[in-house]
């Protein structure tokens, strides 16, 4: 997987995925646009995703929200058995 990020901003802006198969490598990309900030983080209101097979699929949202109820245990390392 290869990641892309804005030099100005840091955030990421395109992921691309090759995919080695049986009848040769298959890319994928997904894009990420129209920032803005939610609660203190920026999101993208925009996610535009090409297919190996050149289908492509765009995803807008109209508004984002951050959860807060998440408990931050849930991002601590697992424990050793």
């Amino acid at each position: 997987e290869f990641l892309s990020f804005d030099e100005k901003s840091g955030l990421l802006v395109r992921a691309l995925n090759l995919r080695r198969t049986s009848l040769g490598t298959v890319a994928s990309s997904i894009t990420y646009s129209e920032f803005k900030k939610a609660d203190g983080l920026t999101v993208p209101m925009k996610i535009d995703i090409t297919f190996g097979g050149g289908e492509k699929w765009s995803v807008e949202f109209k508004e984002a929200k951050v959860e807060s109820k998440v408990e931050a245990s849930l991002f601590e390392p697992a424990k050793a058995p």
